[in-house]
């Protein structure tokens, strides 16, 4: 009985994806990030608590008893389990205004600025963190009879990841407003999905032509919810390139803190100002 218990609890398990997340945790660890599980956030569309699978952080990267602050990146994670059926990416061509696409990396204005000069600044040294120059439009689990019969499939992952990043972010620049801006701290909040399974991109090459082919790694671009929505683009990583994935990027997040440093007090002087002048 007890045997036959443990063998149901292990499938329940694998098929819940709990020790996914500990794997993923693990890795990430491994490559030098510091890991947190099922961290809270207030979900600010639906005013009720909610869990990040893992938080990896670096930093923060500090600077502050030369006056000039600190800079921490998160990598803000939703891990999905779908062995059997792939995702696909629908992917098009960003085009010429990179500053316009690298503008939706992270949430929040300060963090936008900063992470924008970084990348922009230092295009050459970056390439995990960042996107390519194919950006998805949409992402869908191929081989399902009805995507609407699917309430934790890639759409939600996505929009999962991006709601936590949203949520976390304003809720790091709201305590250091609220602390009266004393601590100058630039946060950069990073959505990621973890997929274990594989994944495709699917797209128009210039002759027209259909092309699907697997990848590891892509960019999709998520809209928060309201009138006027700012989108984030939700990195998706398989879970066999994530080894290679998070040493890559814990390296890139150490050089954009290093990049964003020096401007630091400006950009988080110019945000405070910018708030208090609209309380007014």
């Amino acid at each position: 009985m007890t045997t036959d218990l443990t063998s149901k609890l292990r499938d329940w398990l694998a098929n819940e994806g709990y020790p996914f997340e500990l794997k993923v945790g693990r890795t990430l660890h491994q490559a030098g990030w510091d890991i947190s599980h099922a961290q809270h956030y207030l979900d600010t569309e639906t005013g009720k608590l909610r869990e990040v699978d893992v938080q990896a952080s670096f930093g923060p990267y500090i600077g502050e008893t030369k006056g000039k602050g600190m800079v921490s990146v998160y990598l803000v994670c939703e891990c999905k389990v779908s062995q059997a059926k792939p995702w696909i990416v629908f992917t098009s061509r960003h085009g010429d205004d990179e500053l316009r696409i690298v503008s939706h990396l992270t949430p929040s204005e300060p963090s936008v600025e900063a992470l924008s000069h970084a990348v922009l600044t230092n295009r050459g040294q970056l390439s995990s963190l960042v996107m390519g120059p194919r950006i998805g439009h949409g992402v869908t689990k191929a081989l399902v009879e009805s995507r609407a019969a699917d309430p934790t499939g890639p759409f939600a992952a996505v929009l999962g990841a991006m709601s936590a990043a949203v949520a976390l972010s304003e809720d790091h620049y709201s305590s250091m407003l609220q602390g009266r801006g004393s601590i100058k701290w630039l946060a950069i909040y990073l959505p990621v999905v973890v997929l274990l399974g594989q994944l495709f991109e699917f797209y128009l090459d210039e002759a027209g032509e259909e092309v699907l082919v697997e990848c590891s790694r892509a960019h999709v671009l998520a809209y928060p919810p309201g009138p006027h929505p700012n989108p984030v683009l939700v990195q998706l990583v398989t879970a066999s390139a994530l080894p290679e994935f998070a040493v890559a990027a814990h390296r890139e997040a150490r050089f954009l803190a290093q990049a964003i440093l020096p401007e630091a007090r400006r950009i988080w002087e110019a945000f405070r100002e910018r708030s208090r002048s609209g309380g007014d």
